[in-house]
């Protein structure tokens, strides 16, 4: 494993978040995936930056980081899995870009913010009830 900022890295993999005590956890840049239950259960994460190099996002990356109020998520993610974000309710709104090509089932559940979707192809699992009790806002690509 590698360190930095609080969290361990295998190559260009964030595997885990190492510092719960953290706030603000701001991906290294050229991470090109988020491991399965990566950050879980981070008690005082409050905003994270996911840099436009990250491609995968596991399941349970970030699931019941209960006090997650912003994520700036990359425009390169193309896969977002199972429960990824579930159980985060404060979060506000999130933007998911134009190459999502699959997101899991749960990916949001127990969250209540606003989803803005701007591909202009709807991904695999957009009908699975992935977006939990979140609105989703269709970007300009999608009327």
């Amino acid at each position: 494993y590698e360190s930095y900022q609080g969290c361990s890295y295998i190559g260009n993999w964030l595997m885990r978040l190492d510092n719960k005590e953290i706030d603000v956890l701001e991906i290294r840049e050229n991470t090109v995936g988020i491991a399965p239950f990566a950050v879980y259960f981070a008690p005082k994460l409050r905003n994270v930056s996911i840099p436009n190099s990250v491609k995968y996002i596991g399941s349970h990356a970030f699931f019941a980081c209960s006090f997650l109020r912003t994520i700036n998520l990359g425009k390169g993610v193309e896969y977002i899995g199972e429960y990824a974000f579930a159980n985060c309710p404060l979060f506000k709104n999130i933007d998911i870009g134009e190459n999502i090509k699959d997101i899991k089932a749960n990916a949001f559940y127990g969250c209540k913010g606003t989803i803005t979707y701007m591909g202009a192809a709807i991904p695999v699992g957009f009908e699975l009830g992935w977006n939990g009790e979140c609105e989703i806002l269709m970007g300009k690509e999608n009327g």
